[in-house]
């Protein structure tokens, strides 16, 4: 706990000397005005590492814990189970290890990710800092009208489907929800990344749970005890099996419902508020393989983060949120 400590002091530490334009153009040798990387002033909770090119959540602990969870019992999996499988252990093994790989890439391909994060302004026009009332904007998305939110965090009216994230200080466009067990949130950038780990995940589960079943089966017709009395021989192999099931019902329910969200357009934060309870959904667009298609077929978008602009004293990069 105390190296994940020292860890956040010192990316926290290098964001502040980032962050100030004295410090950075001392640095750097520029002048006040030149342009920078959008998260070298960057001011919420996530860690911003390797010269922007990973974000992340402000839960890495909680990340290493995934890891462990996945990591621990696929080793127990292709250490003591795969070998009592008879002469096609090999290629189980195999398969399981690919399984695992996907697994582990896409939870830190969502975890590593900018989901979404939505720059602060330093300011913004006159006219929207006047009333202490609550400030909207409509818009009209494929004929329904909606209220654009005025976030006083970042300054500026949120686009659709955002929502600021109270766990890592950001505005995130198209948020989904935040995931402590990625470590970040999960948005319009990592949400594809998301649904794979989800569903590599519980495919893992099932191919643990039917081989380690499968392997007692083969203990007890290779000796003379019944299925249920092999269990007090390898009782690790019995523990991941319950721990496989433990895991593998809330998981799989997970993976579902989000599947259920994709085929019906919607967000997991849209589907809490009930948002298009008594009204159409702007953004669903098709049938469930259509919608399937926009989510892992559609390209990334480039992460507003890495956007070049003129430094915090210069005109803001964000300014009102048009909607064509």
């Amino acid at each position: 706990q105390s190296t994940w400590g020292l860890i956040w002091w010192m990316v926290k530490v290098t964001n502040m000397v980032s962050a100030s334009p004295e410090i950075s153009a001392a640095v750097d040798g520029t002048a006040r005005g030149s342009r920078h990387n959008r998260w070298s002033w960057y001011r919420g909770r996530s860690l911003v590492l390797f010269d922007g090119k990973c974000i992340t959540g402000p839960e890495p602990g909680t990340l290493f814990c995934t890891h462990l969870v996945i990591i621990v019992p696929s080793a127990i999996f292709f250490g003591l189970v795969c070998p009592l499988l008879g002469a096609s252990w090999v290629a189980i093994l195999l398969v399981g290890l690919a399984i695992l790989a996907t697994s582990i890439v896409c939870l830190n391909m969502c975890a590593f990710m900018d989901p979404g994060i939505l720059p602060r302004e330093d300011s913004i026009p006159a006219e929207d800092k006047s009333s202490g009332e609550e400030r909207t904007q409509e818009v009209v998305i494929n004929g329904v009208t909606l209220h654009l939110k005025f976030c006083d965090t970042c300054q500026f009216f949120r686009p659709p489907r955002a929502k600021h994230c109270s766990s890592c200080d950001n505005c995130v466009d198209r948020f989904d929800h935040h995931c402590p067990w990625v470590a970040n949130c999960v948005g319009l950038r990592n949400y594809r990344f998301f649904l794979g780990f989800i569903w590599s995940t519980t495919v893992l589960g099932i191919y643990v749970i039917v081989f380690t079943i499968l392997s007692f089966y083969w203990t007890s017709d290779n000796s003379a005890k019944g299925f249920f009395e092999t269990w007090g021989d390898r009782p690790y192999n019995a523990v991941l099996l319950i721990f496989s099931f433990c895991t593998l019902c809330p998981l799989m329910n997970l993976a579902f419902y989000h599947l259920h969200l994709v085929g019906q357009g919607l967000t997991t934060n849209e589907d809490m508020k009930s948002a298009y309870e008594f009204g159409r959904n702007p953004f669903k667009t098709g049938g469930c393989i259509t919608e399937l298609a926009s989510v892992f077929c559609s390209p990334i978008t480039t992460s507003k983060m890495k956007v070049r602009a003129a430094n915090p004293n210069g005109p803001p990069l964000l300014s009102r949120v048009t909607v064509s």
